[in-house]
């Protein structure tokens, strides 16, 4: 499968608002969530993938990263899922909880 992911130009081009979603703790549905997974951009600071979902219940609008696993694919450790060519615009099962540390992590149900 080709790789779909864009880069802030691209997703732009296309139409997608970047600015729309969110990316603080505090703004991240947790628990199970189901949503949709509307595009995916490189990551700017970092060797990631955002996703760019909106969850179905409510309409909000969040980024989760996926970061390059030592392999070079862009994975969850718990799903085999390679989120560089992952199908976009479709519903996801997600599970999604606060670290002790304070970050977010998720993994795909």
């Amino acid at each position: 499968m080709m790789l779909n992911v864009l880069s802030w130009k691209e997703a732009l081009k296309q139409g997608f608002e970047p600015r729309l979603y969110r990316y603080a703790t505090g703004d991240i549905p947790l628990g199970n969530v189901e949503a949709l997974l509307d595009f995916k951009m490189w990551a700017q600071k970092v060797m990631g993938i955002g996703c760019y979902f909106t969850e179905l219940r409510t309409g909000r609008k969040f980024i989760l990263t996926v970061y390059c696993q030592p392999s070079g694919v862009y994975r969850l450790s718990s799903h085999p899922t390679d989120f560089s060519s992952c199908s976009i615009a479709t519903v996801y099962q997600l599970f999604i909880s606060l670290h002790k540390s304070g970050r977010i992590i998720f993994s795909l149900q």
